[in-house]
Order: structure tokens, then C-alpha cells, then sequence
């Protein structure tokens, strides 16, 4: 599904990423970790073809991604950054419905079929009750839910989420994280996430790759990645790291007082 070969990526003389290679297979759920300016972010650009890689390339299902129009790209993959730029006079209705640009004709207008998408896709972001609301007018988290909906009406077969969580209270944290996940298994979404909590990219993802100054540093499942000593050498925090009570999967557990 996806391949990244040798990205080297930064900003102006930044260099940010340096030779990062990795494989998404079809249906994989992947979590990005590491620390602020690792990389993460960067590497996500690359994937979505905002930014231009210094070298290497990223192959989405066989074709190289700077030879694919946006509208060709758009029509297979869908990104959640954190700094989605949009005019906040749309309401969350008309956001969702700009999910299904890529898939209309070039001076087509919605469906029925395009409104019952966009209509099923806020009320899996649970945010259908704001629909006719002005983004402008919502909390940043309902806004976040809003930019969900639009990435799931567009129908995707990847998902690139950045930090997907941010300003989400914790029970709309777990309600974005069951519904991707629900997707990943049941329609075979293939997903490539950025992740700063430890426990959540442990018990949903499948695979974590660590970064480090720009480098792959880790990777593997949560159990081979999730360790004290990665933890202490990647992060510079002393943690125990515990087997989740319910799902088996390692749990990081901070003493407050103990460093």
C-alpha cells in the first residue's frame, strides 16, 4: 500500500529526516512516536505530498506521489493535520461535505448520495448535532471532529492522522480511536498516525516506528517497542512499563516524585 524509500525532508537548511524508510502494508494500523521535533509531523507531510522530500520517494499503491495530481491522490487518502486551514465561516455541515471534492465531477455539484456520506460520517465523528453550526462558532475540539468527518466522507483507503487526539476530552479520544479502528478492521482502512500518548498508540495500533533526531530509532509491535529502556533512551523518562488490566498490552505508568 505505502512505501517510503530513503525521505530525506526538511525546511529551508533544516534537515529534519534523515534516509527514512518504512512499509505500510494494506490494512495496517501504524503509530509515529518520538519526541518533539523528532520528525513526526515531517514525515507525514512527505507521506501527503505537502512537502517535497530533499530525496527518496513515497509509493502509494505502485505510483510514485509526486506524479499523481492532488484530486488523484485525495481520492485514495485523506490526512488529519493539526493545522487545518479553512474558511470558519463554513459550517460544519459544509465541511464534512468538502470530503467529497475529489469524488465529484469537476463542475458537478452533491449528490444525495454524497450528502447521506457526509451526514454518516459526522455522526460516526459525533458531530452531527453541530452540523449547521459555523466552525467558527465550536470548541477546538468539535472542530477537530468536524476535520474527522470531512477525512471520512472522503472515503479513503489511507488515513494519515497528526496528533488525531489533540484537544479532544478523554471520552471523545476513545470514540475517534474506536471508530478508526472499527474502520482499519471491518473496511480495511489502512491508517499511518502521529502519537505523543504512549498508552493509546499501545493499545490501537498494530505497529509503532519510534523516531529520534530525524532517524528510525524502534520498531516493531507495542509489546517489542513499548519498553523502559526505550522509553529512558528516547524520551530521558524513568518509567515502569505494565501489562494493561484488560487488554494485555504495555501500559507506561509515571511515578510523579520518583526522578
Amino acid at each position: 500500500m505505502l512505501l517510503i524509500q530513503g525521505i530525506t525532508a526538511g525546511y529551508e537548511k533544516h534537515i529534519v529526516l534523515q534516509d527514512v524508510s518504512m512499509n505500510v502494508a494494506p490494512g495496517e494500523f501504524v503509530g509515529l512516536l518520538g519526541p518533539n521535533g523528532c520528525g513526526k509531523t515531517t514525515l507525514l507531510r512527505v507521506i501527503s505530498g505537502i512537502l517535497t522530500p530533499r530525496s527518496g520517494q513515497v509509493i502509494l499503491d505502485g505510483r510514485n506521489i509526486l506524479t499523481m495530481t492532488r484530486r488523484t491522490w485525495a481520492q485514495t487518502a485523506a490526512c488529519l493535520m493539526q493545522d487545518m486551514g479553512m474558511d470558519t465561516t463554513f459550517t460544519v455541515r459544509e465541511v464534512a461535505l468538502l470530503g467529497r471534492s475529489p469524488h465529484l465531477p469537476r463542475f458537478g455539484w452533491e449528490s444525495h448520495h454524497d450528502h447521506a456520506i457526509a451526514q454518516k460520517a459526522m455522526e460516526e465523528a459525533d458531530i452531527a448535532h453541530l452540523a449547521d453550526r459555523p466552525v467558527s462558532a465550536i470548541s477546538g475540539g468539535e472542530r477537530q471532529r468536524a476535520f474527522f468527518a470531512m477525512c471520512l466522507a472522503q472515503g479513503p483507503r489511507l488515513l494519515l492522522l497528526d496528533e488525531p487526539v489533540n484537544h479532544l476530552d478523554l471520552g471523545h479520544q476513545i470514540q475517534l480511536l474506536e471508530c478508526v479502528r472499527r474502520l482499519n478492521r471491518q473496511n480495511k482502512l489502512t491508517v499511518v498516525g502521529v502519537f505523543h500518548d504512549l498508552n493509546l498508540a499501545s493499545e490501537y495500533c498494530d505497529r509503532l516506528l519510534v523516531l529520534r533526531n530525524g532517524r528510525i530509532e524502534a520498531a516493531g509491535t507495542p509489546g517489542e517497542v513499548v519498553t523502559p529502556e526505550l522509553i529512558d533512551r528516547v524520551y530521558g523518562a524513568k518509567v515502569v512499563v505494565e501489562a494493561n488490566a484488560v487488554s494485555g498490552r504495555p501500559h507506561v505508568v509515571v511515578a510523579a516524585g520518583s526522578h
